[in-house]
């Protein structure tokens, strides 16, 4: 565990190093071409506006892109109840809960860090789902919020939003990001509530009704359980081969 959460930790690290170069050079190259104080000045603002940017404005672009709305403690019981019920044996503080109205079945996670984390579902999630099944994707998220998952991924949300339309770029940042296989993740969801039965009939009921949500961009598309748009094989396998992972387990 410690050295999963070093490892994500350093993912992130790697994509803000990474996508700050190109903005170096740009810098460079501005500074150069005003005089010596006013350029040095603007290269250095440009590069820490880019820096600044990169490490802390993905949680932000991730919310103002899923337009979800906080869990109400009466109207979403049930959600917050089961994550009430889960965060102690998961080993992480209660993440912020969002609910998105959206009718496809599926849910994410993002946050720099646990103290720092959101836990969103769909409202079609919530209506899908039955009680065990909806606990068993709720300890995946949290599993991944322990292990740092969500911290690549959040950095990730902020590089893809502006970067995103170049698509060779996109492809290379969205694999930085995914530090951890989905079949991973989702044993380490199982892990928490010991029950691969529950997870495994969440993610046949995403196969049935189709988890392609409407909300969000794609900039926030590899956070989702399922990514709504056709996803990286090398890390989101499809639904049933991650049901027979989970079968085996």
């Amino acid at each position: 565990m410690p050295d999963e959460i070093a490892i994500n930790k350093r993912r992130a690290l790697t994509l803000v190093l990474a996508t700050t170069l190109p903005v170096l050079v740009v810098a460079v190259v501005v500074g150069q071409l005003l005089p010596n104080l006013l350029g040095g000045l603007v290269a250095g603002l440009l590069l820490a506006t880019w820096v600044t940017y990169v490490r802390l404005g993905g949680t932000g672009q991730a919310q103002r892109s899923l337009g979800g709305r906080p869990a109400d403690p009466v109207a979403d019981a049930r959600l917050v109840n089961l994550v009430d019920g889960l965060v102690g044996g998961a080993g992480v503080p209660t993440p912020a809960l969002m609910v998105i109205d959206d009718p496809a079945p599926n849910a994410l996670s993002f946050g720099l860090d646990p103290r720092h984390a959101t836990l969103a579902v769909t409202s079609g999630l919530l209506d899908t789902l039955s009680r065990i099944e909806l606990e068993g994707v709720l300890a995946r998220e949290l599993a991944r919020i322990k292990n740092h998952e969500t911290r690549p991924a959040t950095v990730a949300v902020a590089v893809l939003t502006v970067l995103g339309p170049v698509r060779p770029i996109a492809d290379r940042v969205r694999r930085m990001a995914m530090a951890t296989p989905a079949v991973a993740a989702d044993a380490s969801g199982v892990a928490i509530t010991r029950y691969p039965p529950g997870l495994a009939a969440a993610l046949g009921k995403l196969q049935a009704t189709g988890a392609a949500v409407a909300a969000g961009s794609p900039a926030t598309a590899h956070l989702w359980v399922e990514p709504p748009v056709a996803p990286d094989p090398l890390f989101h396998p499809p639904l049933e081969e991650r049901i027979q992972a989970l079968r085996e387990l």
